[in-house]
């Protein structure tokens, strides 16, 4: 199996287009899940546990506690292309209602989407959920480990008159040979890769206003599926997402 973007355009029947197609590539950070073997330090990535906050942190509510899901050392980062578009350093954190699991179609169910930037100098300790929390909102704790992914749109951004000559639709082709295979998987950054394609351009228009802050997907570490078997998607201007203004974070939930 081809283990870049390029190479999986070289070896698909789009592969007379590939210089083409690589002009639309945008750089991701893929997060998969690792055991932990111990304790993790404070700050570090990770999924599900107990989050790391500063004193005095307020526990996000809407109706209930949210969940919380996961944070990103962004330090840690910071070596990845894609991580220009991110602070420099701290700590990001994500919460959902993973409870009442809302679509966010609604602009009262915007309180179950939360992101928080923790700052390099705040001073982290791990922190239990609030007394009485539903046990179902302690996600199961792994390692968040950050690889290097490269993204193209969600539909075929180019089209040829040479398209006639080839042997297979390229549309099928598209999505099948050149797009990552469609495993559960968790993204920051990049093109997003929703079940229902309508995250106000941010999956398909290079120029779209939306940056995909993170694509968390129902996966068998996180303990929890979305809906069924859907994706989480926190969306962020991209004017915003520069400013590090994260309390306008957009989030929705898609599945099938």
């Amino acid at each position: 199996m081809a283990d870049t973007l390029a190479e999986r355009i070289h070896a698909s029947h789009l592969a007379p287009f590939a210089a083409d197609l690589l002009a639309f590539a945008r750089p991701a950070i893929r997060l998969d899940h690792a055991p932990l073997d111990a304790e993790p330090p404070l700050g570090t990535s990770r999924f599900g546990g107990l989050p790391d906050v500063p004193s005095g942190f307020r526990w996000p509510r809407r109706h209930r506690p949210l969940a919380f899901l996961v944070q990103l050392d962004l330090a840690s980062l910071a070596s990845f292309p894609a991580a220009a578009a991110l602070p420099a350093d701290g700590l990001l954190s994500f919460f959902y209602d993973a409870t009442g699991q809302p679509w966010g179609g609604r602009a009262s169910e915007q309180k179950a989407f939360r992101v928080f930037h923790f700052g390099a100098t705040a001073a982290l300790q791990r922190r239990h959920p609030p007394a009485g929390t539903s046990p179902e909102l302690l996600l199961p704790a792994s390692d968040a480990v950050a690889s290097h992914l490269d993204t193209l749109p969600a539909e075929l951004p180019i089209w040829s008159e040479r398209f006639d000559a080839l042997e297979r639709e390229p549309t099928d082709a598209y999505l099948d040979e050149v797009q990552w295979p469609d495993v559960p998987a968790h993204q920051v950054l990049g093109y997003p890769r929703p079940i229902q394609r309508d995250l106000w351009g941010a999956e398909s228009e290079p120029r779209s206003p939306w940056a995909s802050l993170l694509e968390l997907d129902s996966h068998p570490a996180l303990g929890v599926s979305w809906g069924d078997a859907g994706k989480l998607h926190w969306l962020l201007p991209r004017d915003d997402l520069a400013a590090g203004r994260f309390d306008r974070v957009h989030g929705q939930l898609q599945c099938c």
